[in-house]
């Protein structure tokens, strides 16, 4: 395993004149549970544990395997980030770039290593939080058979221990094992104090090793070889370190001991941030000493080490409560060392660990505020922001507008969108001074993000004119800082395909994922998939949507945060239409229940399937109750805004005229104005497409339900050309298969194949047959003679159409009790062209028997021959 510049991804000690214990090394690696893929070292801080993994880590690369090591830290404590270090330490070791994040990535690299692969996590109670820890029950269950996980942490994490120990998935070191023996103690100091008094150092430590090394050290510090003076004074461990430590540290020459103690609070001390801490030119004089002081200080390169946690602890515990005023002075030297560097995470972590907020903020500021969304993702953002006060968060503009990003993300936007019409009045003027217009400039990009978050109606022009507004000042700061564009184009892209504008949409969608990989902006990755998926859903590309929505979600990670909310909702929303479109509705139904909790603000898109596409969804599985009584709770409560709210009206428009309360749907496009509605549309008024498509359908179900099938089909033919004009294959395939139900039902002159063969060859690629069943009967009695014909390519997306179709009124009649099931069977063997002994035959009755059940059906539906019920059960939308 290589030593890496940051010091994250390499052992914190020094193992070179390390005692091997190998009975320590055997229980670590070879002990009962024998497959164990958890391994834990638990233990108090000094008792060897990073020693132990670093020996282990030495021993199983000497035969071989394949190690990689990462040291957490107290940022980890969010499994997005838990997981992208340890991606990272896994792509160091390997040198991959960087890629993929999330559960599944991570599980992907190990699956892929040639060779056993083993993850040394060490100081893992930094990143202990209830996430990450049942973060850490999943790897255990779930890491590829070769791979082991060894974790070093001064607490227990909250694991089911005894359920992974009996599942043959979890190995436990404790403590006690880790104490010197009598033995390890002679062999450790024996030959520098005796034999006698080593065993009364073992024992009055209690083996405890650091104290132990801490001895060893002192005793080859001093100019005879002696240790300190045996006394009784130090009843506890932490006096016992005490005592050792400042006697080490008096045995040091007093500038090393001055160069050590300032230079305690930096992680990792080089010479560049050793001499600009300190503002000397010293440093790699001082770094030499320092390397010599093994194993309390680790070398990590030349020129560059480490102190041991515990000694960094004492020299900092120290520092802070002797020189309290020297102690923030380093913090903020440190805070501008790394903020130069442009680290801004470790520059505001040092400002807040030295009380110094204001130069916290300053940095914030200085590194972009909201732009640092771009390239530090929610995640770390929202991380960087819990380091300061909330109060002081609030008081900043810039800080507040930075937190009500973050509340849009993850979908709290009601009462931000109040903080910023506030932030809006309070600087609408003009400029008082530089920092007024920083914040003006960010209320500008803030505002045109919030059309992301927002249901709001763009139509009227004002958002769409912030939107535009953002692009041109982003465009014109674009080499001053990409990052500008990063933050807008993404509200184009969504008010473009909310508008159904599917090719622009799909330009500025390339443009945003170009900018994104040239800067390294791989926090943007998940959100670009997604846009992808929309993009792609309009183009009917549905492999590709569920391959991306799949991807995601296999992948955890991106969709796991409070942060990620959104994105989770929306990719729900995602496969849920995919499912939909391809008519299997329970999938649907359970995709969108991830999305119909969502209430307030949230994305239109998971608000329109989420709702909207459930209802559907139960409507067409016959649960027609249930569907038309949750549009009917959307349209009256008070949380849909205007756009969503006359979807809902016109979509129970539609389905209850399906529903044949052809009264009621009469009454409520009066009530809704479907009339002006469709006239709006007809007018090129703005409206989302969502919103047409309702308005649309609607309408064309009216015309139907009254018997107008030449209006019908006027207006499917100009759904067709609203969906032409906006390259929306899907929609166009939607606007097809109702035209073609217009000429078939109204048996009006026209080439209803032809109608259907374009748009079986838009929907066939991605399997979409759920308009076909929508459209009834006539569609579907079509389509089964069409598939007659030889040498179709659309023949197996004509199969499953009909084989839903089937399925789908079986279900339905089932639930009705309209017919027994043997008279359904004789029904649908009559509907299929079969004999009355053809039917028998395949359902293992007798002829007679079959005549019986025949009897029966014509009873129920009112008619005396064989062609009379399959009229009525075809026109009643019994049979296909």
């Amino acid at each position: 395993m290589n030593t890496l510049a940051d010091g994250r991804f390499a052992p914190i000690v020094d193992i070179s004149d390390s005692l091997t214990r190998q009975r320590l090394l055997d229980a670590l690696l070879g002990a009962a549970p024998s497959d164990a893929r958890l391994v834990l070292v638990c233990a108090p801080a000094g008792f060897g544990k990073t020693t132990l993994l670093a020996q282990a880590e030495r021993l199983l690369a000497g035969r071989g395997e394949r190690t990689f090591w990462v040291n957490c830290s107290d940022s980890d404590y969010q499994p997005e980030l838990f997981l992208d270090s340890l991606l990272q330490g896994l792509r160091e070791g390997i040198a991959e770039p960087a890629g993929d994040s999330g559960l599944g990535a991570l599980l992907g690299l190990l699956e892929a290593c040639p060779l056993n692969c083993n993850l040394f996590l060490d100081q893992v109670e930094l990143a202990l939080s209830p996430e990450v820890e049942r973060l850490l029950e999943q790897l255990a269950r779930r890491l590829p058979s070769g791979c082991r996980l060894l974790l070093g942490s001064r607490r227990q994490p909250l694991l089911p221990i005894t359920q992974l120990q009996l599942a043959g998935l979890l190995r436990v070191v404790e403590a006690d094992s880790l104490r010197f023996t009598g033995e390890e103690s002679q062999q450790l100091l024996g030959a520098l104090l005796g034999e006698a008094r080593a065993r009364y150092w073992a024992d009055y430590t209690e083996g405890w090793p650091f104290a132990l090394q801490l001895l060893r050290l002192r005793c080859q510090g001093s100019p005879a070889g002696e240790g300190p003076p045996e006394t009784d004074q130090y009843a506890s461990l932490g006096g016992i370190f005490d005592y050792l430590a400042e006697e080490v540290f008096a045995s040091w020459p007093s500038e090393l001991g001055e160069f050590l103690l300032d230079c305690s609070v930096l992680d990792s001390v080089d010479v560049p941030s050793a001499n600009f801490l300190r503002g000397r030119d010293d440093a790699e004089r001082w770094l030499r000493e320092a390397a010599r002081l093994v194993p309390i200080v680790v070398p990590e390169q030349p020129l560059r080490v480490r102190l041991h946690p515990l000694l960094r602890e004492f020299l900092l515990g120290r520092l802070e409560s002797r020189e309290p005023e020297r102690f923030a002075w380093l913090q903020g030297r440190a805070a501008e060392f790394h903020a130069r560097r442009q680290q801004v995470f470790r520059a505001v972590e040092h400002a807040a660990q030295g009380g110094l907020y204001f130069q916290a903020v300053s940095i914030i500021l200085g590194a972009g505020a909201v732009r640092l969304l771009v390239c530090e993702g929610a995640v770390r953002t929202r991380a960087l922001l819990e380091l300061l006060p909330l109060t002081l968060v609030r008081r900043e503009p810039r800080l507040r507008l930075m937190l009500i990003c973050l509340h849009m993300l993850s979908g709290e936007t009601l009462q931000d969108s109040l903080d910023l019409s506030r932030l809006e009045a309070a600087f609408g003027g003009e400029a008082a001074s530089p920092e007024d217009a920083e914040t003006r400039t960010d209320l500008l990009y803030v505002r045109a993000m919030m059309v992301i978050g927002n249901v709001q109606r763009a139509g009227d022009g004002a958002v769409r004119e912030v939107v535009r507004r953002a692009m041109v000042d982003a465009r014109a700061r674009f080499f001053e800082d990409p990052r500008y564009l990063c933050l807008v184009l993404p509200s184009e892209i969504m008010l473009l395909l909310r508008y159904g504008n599917v090719d622009e949409a799909r330009l500025r969608l390339e443009e945003f994922i170009a900018i994104n990989r040239s800067e390294g902006f791989r926090e943007n990755q998940p959100w670009s998939l997604v846009y992808r998926a929309l993009s792609d859903s309009a183009q009917a590309r549905y492999d590709d949507v569920l391959q991306t929505v799949t991807g995601l979600l296999a992948n955890d990670g991106p969709l796991a945060a409070p942060q990620a909310s959104l994105l989770f909702h929306m990719v729900h929303a995602l496969l849920g239409h995919v499912h939909y479109v391809r008519g299997d509705l329970e999938q649907a139904r359970q995709a969108f229940s991830h999305c119909a909790s969502r209430q307030g603000a949230s994305l239109a898109e998971v608000w329109e399937r989420g709702l909207i596409g459930a209802a559907r969804a139960a409507f067409f599985l016959g649960d027609s109750a249930q569907a038309l009584a949750s549009l009917e709770a959307a349209r009256s409560g008070h949380t849909l805004e205007y756009p969503l709210r006359r979807a809902v009206g016109a979509t129970l428009v539609e389905l209850r005229l399906r529903q044949r309360e052809v009264e009621a749907g009469l009454a409520l496009a009066m009530e809704i104005n479907l009339a002006r509605l469709w006239q709006e549309v007809l007018d090129g008024r703005p409206l989302f497409w969502a919103e047409l498509v309702a308005i649309a359908q609607a309408h064309y179900w009216l015309l139907a339900a009254q018997g107008q099938m030449a209006g019908a089909l006027a207006a499917a033919e100009a759904f067709e050309r609203l969906a032409r004009e906006r390259q929306n294959r899907f929609g166009v395939g939607q606007a097809l298969v109702l035209k073609a139900h217009a000429l078939l039902a109204g048996e009006l002159p026209g080439t209803p194949m032809a109608v259907l063969d374009e748009a079986l060859e838009l929907f066939g690629e991605g399997l979409a047959v759920q308009s076909f069943i929508e459209a009834g009967a006539e569609v579907v009695t079509h389509l089964r003679e069409m598939s007659r014909r030889q040498g179709r390519a659309e023949v197996p997306l004509i199969t499953r159409c009909i084989e839903l179709w089937e399925r789908h009124f079986r279900a339905r009649l089932d639930a009705q009790a309209l017919f027994t099931r043997r008279e359904l069977d004789a029904l649908m063997g009559l509907a299929g062209g079969r004999t009355t002994k053809v039917i028998a035959r395949e359902l293992g009755i007798s002829p007679e028997t079959v005549k019986q059940h025949l009897k029966s059906v014509y009873a129920k539906l009112g008619v005396h021959r064989r062609r009379e019920a399959l009229a009525v059960a075809r026109r009643r939308a019994i049979l296909p």
